[in-house]
């Protein structure tokens, strides 16, 4: 599990290798920049799963990671998933143990 200031981390450096600013960046996600600063600096968690898949299409990041950074999942996979429990549970926990996980 990553914890807020992590995620923070990772989106301050991938917004600037962007080269984008806390203004700009924020404008461009529908967000206050003070909102954006504090998610930056660990001081709010992370945001709503909508935001953060603007986040990651706007940092060219992949959506899933992000939302893994997070400590969220994708609701279209959780709905995928609920959709047939046991057929992709069993499948997940497969893929976990081949994978050491």
């Amino acid at each position: 599990m990553i914890n807020k200031q992590e995620f923070g981390d990772i989106i301050k450096e991938l917004r600037e290798e962007q080269g984008i600013s806390q203004r700009q960046f924020a404008i461009k996600l529908n967000i206050t920049p003070t909102y954006l600063s504090k998610i930056e600096r660990g001081e709010f968690p992370p945001p709503s799963e909508e935001v953060i898949k603007k986040m990651a299409d706007l940092l060219n990041y992949d959506i899933n990671d992000l939302l893994a950074y997070a400590d969220k999942v994708d609701s279209e996979l959780l709905a995928i998933i609920q959709s047939s429990p046991q057929k992709y549970a069993g499948l997940l926990r497969k893929w976990a143990k081949k994978d050491g996980g």
